[in-house]
């Protein structure tokens, strides 16, 4: 029924798995259209209104997507309407207040992302760490709701892990090994994102592993091991029982190459690692 908005919160969720599916399944060109498509129902004339607080999130998606796989002129256009989207959606949450910052962050959020995906590290670096010292000091108020925010907590625990990610990387990236430790124990001590139905682990392992490289990096190879040799197992745990796709292909990867790193070059794991990442 296109004049009932719940209609299009089902349209927009299914079309949203559907370009996931797609991604996972490395289908890159495909899953970026379809995140066209998604976005593009703001264009549809039966709407009943606007669809910001609907879509300012698959904008986000569809900027990472194009700026992963090096589409950065339409990774621009596409971060300029996400922090657009944001904004419209948190002028719904009362003014000046913390829930309200939070939207106006997410096109800063998606900024120091591409500039990590072009080669930008310092950048990056710059404008992450600057981010998350700002998302670390909202308060918000306890009797405050409505909006577009559930759990506005939850929602900056996920706005600050996105965030520490790049932030991890860009200080890997930049020789700043010691504040890419910090920002990946930081990240892997968030609450698990509470909106998700995938599993928590994931994103835990994924921290994990980052820091395992930043500590490697600083010439702590046997604590880096320490994390590797429970993580390696876990993931060709998971590989026996037929889990694949894109994101857990990636991850074990890294996992592998880092474990590689932590090792002399006299160890023959170091070599096999490296031929199976």
């Amino acid at each position: 029924n296109p004049s009932d908005l719940n209609s299009w919160v089902y349209w927009v969720r299914g079309l949203d798995q559907q370009a996931g599916v797609l991604l996972e399944q490395g289908r890159i060109e495909d899953a970026v259209d379809g995140y066209r498509k998604l976005v593009a129902l703001e264009r549809d004339p039966r709407k009943p209104a606007s669809l910001a607080p609907l879509l300012w999130n698959n904008w986000g998606q569809l900027t990472i997507n194009e700026s992963r796989a090096g589409q950065f002129d339409a990774a621009r256009k596409s971060q300029l309407v996400a922090a657009a989207a944001a904004t419209e959606t948190g002028s719904i949450e009362k003014s000046g207040s913390a829930r309200q910052a939070l939207f106006d962050m997410f096109g800063d959020a998606l900024q120091a992302r591409l500039d990590l995906d072009q080669g930008n590290n310092q950048a990056a670096f710059d404008q992450a760490a600057q981010l998350a010292t700002r998302m670390r000091a909202l308060e918000f108020s306890q009797d405050e709701t409505g909006g577009n925010i559930r759990d506005a907590s939850a929602v900056r625990a996920n706005f600050l892990r996105n965030t520490l990610a790049t932030l991890t990387l860009a200080a890997l990236r930049t020789g700043r090994y010691g504040e890419a430790e910090a920002a990946a124990r930081e990240r892997a001590a968030l609450p698990p994102n509470p909106f998700s139905e995938l599993d928590p682990q994931d994103e835990k392992s994924r921290a994990q592993v980052t820091l395992a490289h930043a500590l490697v990096l600083q010439g702590r190879a046997d604590e880096a091991r320490a994390i590797t040799e429970v993580e390696i197992p876990r993931y060709r745990a998971e590989l026996k029982a037929g889990v694949g796709g894109l994101a857990f292909t990636k991850d074990y990867s890294y996992a592998l190459y880092v474990d590689a790193l932590a090792r002399p070059v006299s160890d023959p794991r170091r070599n096999a690692d490296l031929a199976e990442a």
